[in-house]
């Protein structure tokens, strides 16, 4: 059963979520997409498992290949954050997914309250 955390300045969303990374034609990061974990969108998956049960589920990368992924996200990074412009925004979304199941459990746990 997926569950909220309704606290001031800490609001959680529901349920297992996926990160959806999108690029512009160029390849720079054109947005994010914050979508429940089994629901499929355009982009690329930015979450990946790589413990389970305690365990790494397979081994660290090398070095090296850590470096040239660095180096290509930093590439990828839009003009603007790059230079780390002043009042710089990167667009992330929640998708309608999340936002119904969100609803749905903020309902249940209203009727919840409401019943003596």
């Amino acid at each position: 059963m997926a569950r909220r955390k309704r606290s001031e300045h800490k609001a959680t969303w529901p349920g297992r979520k996926q990160v959806w990374r999108r690029h512009d034609g160029n390849g720079r990061m054109s947005g994010d997409l914050l979508s429940l974990e089994d629901h499929d969108k355009a982009g690329e998956p930015l979450i990946r498992q790589v413990m389970k049960d305690g365990k790494r589920v397979c081994p660290s990368p090398p070095l090296d290949e850590i470096r040239r992924h660095a180096k290509r996200e930093l590439a990828s990074l839009p003009d603007n954050l790059a230079h780390l412009t002043p009042g710089a925004v990167y667009p992330v979304e929640v998708a309608n997914d999340l936002i119904k199941l969100a609803a749905a459990v903020d309902s249940r746990l209203q009727k919840r309250a409401e019943t003596p």
